[in-house]
């Protein structure tokens, strides 16, 4: 086309993203935006933006972590903690880490709606009205803040674990950054935001592109009841700056 339109027409990019989404369910702050903003209609947005997410591309992946009050739990993919809910399809875990299950565990479909949409917001507000049911008012009450480092952290090895699967799966292991002997490393990860890749080395990064992740963070707690957290979500971001 470009002969006849003079035109530049470029390849469209269809690298896998892992988008891991740290929702903060603080019963606090949502019941001081109850008048305004609702945590129903929060969560009714923040589906039609997963949506659009998988939408633009079918390897697309999303993963949803709730920070609570006490504690930081999955809403979406439910963590699999019995071996008889595990899927036969799925290959059994082996490294000891928590398999996490993307199916709906046998609900009727939706016949108007696209699965992989269904199968999120089943999830997804099955285990958050799950969590709201077992907060019980003495926890309320003796927890004003949000656990928004451990939900970072569930985030970060969650992406990290997905990444090395990825990498393993379509080969895609980035190199050594000595371009005289590229050796492949087990990590997977892209380079750091910032980077400068060193240009002698463009060819031999020429191999697929890897599992491309981002963490979105919906915060609505004061960030005074949260200052006790600095130290912890600083190592968080440390840790993930080591990996690359």
């Amino acid at each position: 086309m470009n002969p006849v339109d003079s035109s530049d027409h470029f390849e469209a990019d269809t690298a896998a993203s892992l988008l891991t989404i740290v929702l903060d369910t603080n019963p606090h702050a949502w019941a001081l935006l109850e008048d305004t903003l609702p945590l129903s209609t929060a969560v009714a947005n923040l589906l039609v933006f997963v949506n659009a997410h998988l939408a633009c591309n079918y390897a697309n992946k999303v993963a949803v972590v709730a920070s609570h009050s006490q504690e930081a739990r999955w809403l979406y993919p439910t963590p699999t903690t019995a071996p008889s809910n595990t899927n036969q399809d799925e290959p059994a875990d082996t490294d000891g880490d928590v398999a996490m299950s993307s199916t709906t565990g046998g609900e009727s479909p939706a016949s108007n709606k696209y699965r992989p949409f269904r199968i999120v917001e089943e999830q997804l507000t099955r285990n958050l009205k799950a969590l709201l049911a077992t907060t019980s008012p003495a926890s309320v009450s003796s927890a004003t803040s949000t656990m928004m480092a451990g939900a970072l952290t569930l985030a970060l090895s969650h992406i990290n674990r997905e990444t090395i699967a990825y990498a393993e799966t379509h080969g895609t292991s980035r190199l050594d950054s000595d371009p005289s002997n590229p050796t492949p490393t087990a990590t997977g990860l892209p380079p750091p935001p910032g980077s400068h890749p060193d240009p002698t080395s463009q060819s031999s990064h020429s191999s697929p592109t890897g599992l491309q992740s981002r963490i979105l963070i919906i915060s609505v707690s004061s960030a005074t009841g949260s200052a006790h957290q600095y130290i912890p979500i600083m190592n968080s971001i440390f840790a993930c700056q080591r990996l690359h």
